[in-house]
């Protein structure tokens, strides 16, 4: 088939087609011959319409754009394969929109790159860390040890060496004083060589007593307290290392965290770029099938329409064009409903067109649609008010082996072959007799509705194109999809919101491992306050517990000796003044010797007035102002770990939070692209919104759905149907909730349904506001007036196909038997 490349284009074709048409050669006695053979039927007006026909609709892009300029497209009446070039559109804001995230891109690849330095920074302030740990410790290690081994052997060997030294130079002392005695041959010689023995004897004695004291403190040890102190400050330079060295595993882990956060991130500003990417190059769009291309109008303002073309903005949702492949054809004809309760799918029909007279086409009915308003009626706003609106419902019929040359537009007229009447049926229904109205019965207009309807909406932020849609009618399960979009970019929404949750799960891990540490560090600061405050307390009973029995015997022994060889220095002094020494020298040098043992004995008498005394108060002042600081370090760790744990409490339920957060906005993104399958919300029949005010008809497959709530069609019970009947104000009184009622439909002529009034509307208005769509805008008539529904019992066994928007006359039992 030849495409078209402009209206002129389809006319030739058309007077083509007519002028193939006039060379058959029919006669008019052929014709008359083959119109009497055609069987008698229903006929109704119509055109032909592309079975086949693919729309194509703009897309959603995002929430800042609401509308697309068309770049190029292919002439109105080409013939593309699928995949050909379609049509293009303005991208400029697009790329900007692609720059922006790209520039995003190259930051959040040097704030990756930052934070792999500081994860490198931390790693090495770690690894230094554990090096500097073990020097640390090993001085507090040696003190521990060395105050647990004593007494030293080397120390107590040393001691016990000097003390037998010591003794040994007292027994020689005693030995020379008994010699001296022995050999003195001259008074002042025995004398002065007595004296000398026997205070060097005397000095001996001190010395060993002050040697025997130091061994008796060197055999004594350390003192459990001591030893308890250099333990404590261990254990306390242990639990500092491992703080130090917790907390840098924890600037390692953060670090590593924020590098996982910063590729995070990057992936994100990529996927948007990647995102931005395929929204260009969707801007070129390729045909969907094979076919001709026909243009769509939109909508521009003010109640005005321009078809579509280069320049031309094309709003959300709006058809752009359709695509239709000539080879599948359907006849939409419109039948009022005086006979469409004689037409059912399956029937045969033959369909003319005005311009191929000569050639009947065949097809067969395949659905009735929903119902419109009759246009080619001018009625009075006032008169004949007891009479029903008529309306038309459009019957489709599938056109058979469609010849070359069909066109979509083309006029005709259908005959639909009825089912035969049996022979003697007056053409009443069994189902009930025909109304026999009293003289003062009272019939109302009205029209079908079903009782139940809920309306299938869309989702709010999921766009696409229609891919599925279930048929006009057909009945749907609860859940069952109604139709279904591609859902444009969902999918990658999807993928970008499954991250989020992981890395909050890692923030909360990594928070909790914070926390963690923060209350280990907080516990071992209260046992180390612990510690030092014990430490401090050690140290003060040691200063009071000074001085201990063996340095007061030292001392008490150095102080002897100090006054023995004072006592020398005199004796001596004494001597050479007795003897008369000529030397001035020797004399003073005897005198300073003198001298310098009476400082020394001084000096013995204060140290050892010191050892008595024991600590200086400053001392123990100082040691107790230290035991205070202790416990106030105490108290402060303590309450700083109480409040640690409150914290960690609160800041674990905003990280929780937080993930919760994720997760919902993950199931968001999922559930929006479960979205994209618009589902039943409850079991029943499908009938199509006929005005989605977007696309100015029902959807249809390959239109595109913009990201907001449309209500698409509604799911109804059409086994369970209502009258809804318009009663004007004076006769309201005279119908009440229950009362008997006979319905009679235009499409049904002689069978009546019998039914009961369900309801009465508290609502008075204008008559023509009671029924109207928004597609009938109503014309005021004057006439007050409210709603009357009665429930009609539909028969059972049969389909009698009764529709919504079907019109016909209520009559009320009441109103039969003139109840006031």
């Amino acid at each position: 088939m030849r495409g078209f490349s402009s209206k002129s284009a389809v006319c030739e074709v058309v007077l083509a087609v007519l002028a193939v048409v006039c060379s058959w050669g029919v006669s008019t006695q052929a014709a008359e011959e083959h119109a009497a053979a055609v069987v008698q039927g229903i006929q109704i007006p119509g055109e032909i319409s592309a079975a086949d026909a693919v729309w194509v609709g703009r897309r959603e892009v995002h929430w800042k754009f609401r509308g697309d300029v068309i770049r190029e497209i292919v002439p109105e009446g080409t013939f593309v394969h699928k995949g050909d070039f379609l049509l293009s559109v303005e991208t400029n804001l697009w790329e900007r929109e692609r720059d922006n995230c790209q520039g995003l891109v190259k930051r959040r690849e040097a704030e990756l790159a930052g934070a792999e330095a500081r994860l490198s920074a931390a790693q090495a302030d770690l690894e230094a860390t554990k090096k500097k740990a073990a020097p640390r410790l090993q001085p507090l290690q040696l003190a521990v040890e060395r105050l647990r081994g004593l007494p030293d052997p080397i120390e107590l060997s040393a001691a016990r060496s000097d003390l037998e030294l010591r003794l040994a130079h007292s027994k020689e002392a005693r030995r020379q004083v008994e010699a001296v005695d022995a050999m003195v041959e001259s008074q002042a010689e025995a004398r002065q060589a007595v004296m000398e023995a026997r205070l060097a004897a005397d000095i001996a004695a001190a010395d060993a007593d002050v040697a025997r004291a130091e061994l008796s403190e060197v055999e004594q040890g350390a003192e459990s307290r001591e030893i308890e102190i250099a333990e404590s400050e261990l254990a306390m330079a242990r639990m500092d290392a491992d703080l130090d060295i917790a907390e840098k595993s924890l600037a390692v882990e953060r670090a590593r965290l924020d590098v996982r956060g910063g590729e995070y991130r990057l992936s994100l500003a990529q996927r948007e770029v990647d995102l931005w990417e395929g929204i260009i190059a969707g801007a070129v769009r390729t045909a969907p099938a094979d076919g001709f291309v026909a243009y769509e109008k939109t909508y521009v303002g003010s109640g005005q329409f321009e078809k579509v073309g280069p320049g031309v903005e094309v709003g959300w949702g709006e058809r752009i064009c359709s695509i239709f492949g000539g080879r599948a054809f359907r006849f939409r004809g419109r039948a009022g409903e005086g006979v469409l309760g004689r037409i059912h799918a399956g029937q045969t029909a033959r369909v003319t067109l005005s311009a191929l007279p000569e050639q009947v086409l065949t097809g067969r009915v395949t659905s009735l649609d929903v119902a419109s308003a009759r246009e080619d009626e001018e009625r009075p706003a006032v008169a004949e008010l007891e009479s029903p609106r008529p309306k038309e419902f459009e019957v489709l019929i599938e056109i058979d082996n469609p010849p070359d040359g069909l066109l979509p537009g083309l006029g005709g007229e259908a005959t639909i072959v009825a089912d035969a009447t049996p022979e003697g049926s007056s053409g009443r229904s069994a189902h009930g007799p025909a109304l026999q109205s009293a003289p003062d019965a009272l019939r109302f207009a009205g029209a079908v509705e079903p009782v139940r309807s809920t309306a299938v909406l869309t989702h709010n932020s999921v766009a696409g194109t229609i891919i599925r849609l279930a048929p006009q009618y057909s009945w749907l399960n609860e859940g069952d999809a109604v139709l279904e979009t591609n859902g444009y970019h969902t999918h990658a929404y999807v993928k970008r919101a499954e991250d989020p949750p992981k890395f909050a799960r890692a923030e909360l891990e990594q928070l909790r491992r914070k926390m963690d540490n923060e209350t280990s560090r907080w516990r071992a600061e209260v046992r180390k306050a612990q510690m030092a405050r014990k430490v401090a307390g050690l140290r003060l009973d040691l200063l009071r517990a000074q001085p201990g029995p063996h340095p007061i015997a030292a001392e008490e022994a150095r102080l002897r000796r100090a006054e023995i060889e004072r006592e020398r220095a005199r004796q001596r002094l004494a001597l050479a003044r007795e003897a008369g020494l000529d030397s001035v020298r020797e004399l003073q040098a005897k005198e300073l010797a003198e001298s310098l043992a009476d400082l020394a004995v001084r000096e013995a008498e204060i140290r050892l007035a010191k050892v008595k005394a024991g600590a200086p108060a400053a001392r123990i002042r100082e040691a107790e102002l230290d035991l205070e600081e202790a416990e106030g370090k105490l108290a402060f760790a303590e309450a700083m770990a109480d409040k640690m744990a409150s914290v960690t409490e609160a800041e674990l339920a905003v990280a929780q939070a937080a993930v919760a957060d994720a997760d919902e906005e993950s199931q968001h993104y999922k559930d929006q692209y479960e979205y994209r399958i618009v589902r039943a919300p409850v079991a029943g029949s499908i009938m199509y919104n006929p005005y989605i005010h977007y696309l100015r008809k029902r959807v249809s497959i390959g239109d595109d759905l913009p990201a907001s709530v449309q209500c698409v069609g509604y799911i109804v019970d059409l086994s369970r149907l209502k009258f809804c009947a318009v009663v004007e104000e004076p006769y309201l009184g005279r119908v009440a909730i229950g009362d008997k009622a006979r319905v009679e439909l235009l499409a049904f002529p002689g069978r009546a349904f019998d039914g009961e009034v369900l309801s009465v509307v508290p609502l008075v208005t204008d008559r023509e506001e009671i029924l109207s769509t928004m597609v009938d805008a109503p014309r005021l008539s004057g006439v007050r007036a409210a709603r009357v529904d009665v429930l009609v019992e539909l028969p059972q066994g049969e389909e009698l196909r009764v529709l919504p928007g079907m019109t016909g006359t209520v009559e009320l039992a009441a109103a039969r038997t003139g109840k006031e």
